[in-house]
C-alpha cells in the first residue's frame, strides 16, 4: 500500500520531531502493510526554496536510517503545499515540491486550503490551477468547513479532473459518530475510484499515528477489494510515476 500523505521527516514541520520518532512511523507503516511513503513536510511560497533543501536533507538522512535499520520502506519526495496567493508561480519555479519519483512537471502537487476557510474555496483554487497546468490533488477534503454540505462540487471536481487525498482516520471506526461525513466520504470515492487516493496525515506514532489499514474493512465492506486497491496502489503509483 501506498500513504500519499505523511508527516515522517523528522524536526522539519509539526510532525515528527526526531529521528526515534520517525522510525517508529516507519515501524508502524510497515506493520500495517505500507510500502511506498509519500513525504509531505508543510510548506509554502514564501522560503519554498529553503525549504525543499531542508526536506531533501530530512530525506536523505531518513533514507540512510532506514536501510541502517533494514525497515523496508520506500519513502518518495513531496511536499502538502499551502493555497497562499500565486502559489502556481512557486510550483512552476520549483517542480521539486510536486510529489513524485522525478521532478518533472507531469508530477502532482499535493494542495492544502486554510482549514479555517470554507472548502466552496478549492472550486476557485482548482480552476486556477487548471489554467497553469498544475495537477492538483486535494488534501484532506473532509477536514475543511463545508465538506458535506459541498459534496455536489466536489462531484463536479472530479468531473474535471482533480484527484482527492482522505486521510484514512477519517474512515476509522472510532470517527463513525460523524456519520455524514464518511457517508460522504464514501459517494465521492465511488463516483471516481480512480481519482482517490489515502494517507495517514501521520504526525506522531502515539497521537498521530502512521497505517491506514484500520479503514480498510469499512471500505471494502461498502465498496469493495477493487477499490480499496485502486486507492492504495493502482491510482497512486501511476501518479507517482512507479509504473
Amino acid at each position: 500500500m501506498i500513504d500519499f500523505h505523511c508527516h515522517i521527516l523528522p524536526a522539519i514541520d509539526d510532525g515528527s520531531q526526531s529521528m526515534e520518532q520517525s522510525l517508529e512511523l516507519a515501524r508502524q507503516s510497515v506493520e500495517e502493510g505500507t510500502t511506498h511513503i509519500v513525504t509531505t513536510p508543510h510548506g509554502g511560497r514564501d522560503d519554498l526554496l529553503k525549504q525543499l533543501a531542508k526536506r531533501e536533507e530530512a530525506l536523505a538522512a531518513l533514507r540512510a536510517k532506514l536501510a541502517e535499520e533494514k525497515i523496508p520502506l520506500q519513502l518518495i519526495s513531496g511536499m502538502e503545499l499551502r493555497a497562499d496567493g500565486e502559489f502556481w508561480k512557486a510550483v512552476q519555479e520549483a517542480p521539486e515540491c510536486r510529489c513524485g519519483v522525478d521532478k518533472g512537471e507531469e508530477r502532482p502537487l499535493l494542495l492544502e486550503i486554510p482549514l479555517n476557510m470554507d472548502i466552496s474555496l478549492a472550486a476557485d483554487v482548482y480552476f486556477k490551477a487548471q489554467l497553469k497546468g498544475v495537477k492538483i490533488v486535494l488534501a484532506h477534503p473532509e477536514r475543511y468547513e463545508g465538506f458535506v454540505r459541498n459534496a455536489d462540487m466536489l462531484l463536479s471536481l472530479l468531473d474535471r479532473g482533480i484527484v482527492l487525498q482522505f486521510n484514512a482516520s477519517s474512515l476509522q471506526r472510532g470517527f463513525l459518530f460523524f456519520n455524514s461525513v464518511p457517508k460522504t466520504i464514501l459517494k465521492l470515492i465511488a463516483h471516481a475510484p480512480d481519482q482517490i487516493v489515502l494517507g495517514s496525515d501521520a504526525h506522531h506514532p502515539e497521537y498521530r499515528p502512521a497505517g491506514f489499514t484500520s479503514a480498510q474493512e469499512y471500505v471494502i465492506k461498502r465498496l469493495g477489494e477493487e477499490v480499496w486497491r485502486q486507492m492504495t496502489e493502482t491510482t497512486p503509483r501511476k501518479l507517482l510515476g512507479l509504473e
